[in-house]
């Protein structure tokens, strides 16, 4: 045990209970003081109060592979498929295809088996269908994406505000107005459509996609999507704000500023346990939260690590 690790953090609340030793008290027990010691972790990353602090940011990139062509077996009236090679793989789960020439996405790709879920049926039977990598799934732990998307060697993606947006950028309509001849006569309108119609080439536009797509079996998680379909490789680069893994082995260091884990995450552990703990009749409850309140001030006061920033001088008006 070192100080300020999973175990020592563990026996500092089971204190609380009169164990001198965190295994001394019952399994349940010490379930509960994991739990709270993980809570209270995750929400120095992610507080109720919507604050998002600068540690709780990682970078990540991924490449977009472009066209993919598929080999493999579709049949009509099934969302199932099968497929041969592995340039399919799981990250691409919700990315567009064509099939037969009709447009359908990739629900669920599972590379151990090659098989796979679109996610409506096939129309027809097809041994050959094209992919076009435009939706990758996020980790996991991303909570949200923050700022805009990069993609390489060419800036910043322009945000979208979800799949209804897309749609409906698809979707414009043109009118053709015809007005008839004679006194009296309505004029007929002729709309043409173009919602089929998808555009190609480099992307410009991002949305994070939070839909299911019908076959998640562990934790829910979100895709950045990208339009124009792509067609071609090129590299995407984000940065999200995340929830950290929880503890778990004995040896487990919270990942802090400043390893701010006597200062603040143990006032807060210690609050949290004493106000859900049933065996914890102690009369100091009040200070205890005292005590967490004062920590998640010290908390949102190391947020701003740059103290010095770029400022534009504004005259005022009349000047």
């Amino acid at each position: 045990m070192a100080d300020g690790d999973f175990l020592d953090l563990q026996n500092q609340l089971g204190a609380m209970m009169g164990a001198d030793d965190v295994g001394n008290l019952p399994l349940v027990e010490q379930e509960r003081i994991k739990k709270v010691i993980n809570q209270s972790y995750r929400e120095m990353y992610s507080p109720s109060d919507g604050f998002r602090p600068p540690w709780g940011v990682q970078a990540f990139g991924f490449d977009l592979a472009g066209v993919i062509h598929i080999t493999g077996q579709t049949t009509k009236g099934s969302s199932a498929f099968t497929y041969t090679g592995n340039d399919l793989t799981t990250e691409m789960e919700g990315s567009m295809c064509f099939v037969g020439g009709v447009a359908n996405r990739i629900a669920k790709v599972d590379a151990a088996t090659n098989t796979g879920e679109f996610i409506a049926q096939a129309s027809s039977d097809e041994t050959t269908f094209k992919v076009h990598h435009n939706s990758q799934r996020l980790p996991a732990e991303v909570i949200d994406v923050d700022g805009r998307p990069e993609r390489v060697g060419w800036g910043v993606l322009s945000p979208m505000n979800g799949h209804d947006e897309e749609a409906r950028y698809r979707s414009l309509l043109g009118y053709d107005f015809a007005p008839q001849t004679g006194f009296g006569h309505r004029r007929t309108v002729q709309i043409n459509t173009n919602g089929d119609e998808y555009n190609f080439g480099d992307p410009m536009f991002f949305y994070i996609d939070s839909a299911t797509l019908g076959y998640d079996t562990e934790a829910i998680t979100r895709r950045l999507v990208v339009y124009p379909l792509p067609d071609r490789p090129m590299s995407i680069r984000f940065r999200g704000n995340i929830l950290p893994k929880p503890l778990s082995a004995d040896t487990d260091r919270a990942k802090l500023p400043a390893d701010v884990v006597d200062d603040i995450l143990l006032p807060i552990a210690r609050a949290k346990l004493a106000m859900v703990d049933p065996r914890y009749n102690s009369q100091n409850i009040q200070f205890l939260m005292a005590d967490a309140k004062e920590a998640q001030r010290r908390l949102k006061s190391m947020g701003d690590a740059q103290k010095v920033r770029s400022r534009r001088v504004r005259l005022k008006v009349g000047y």
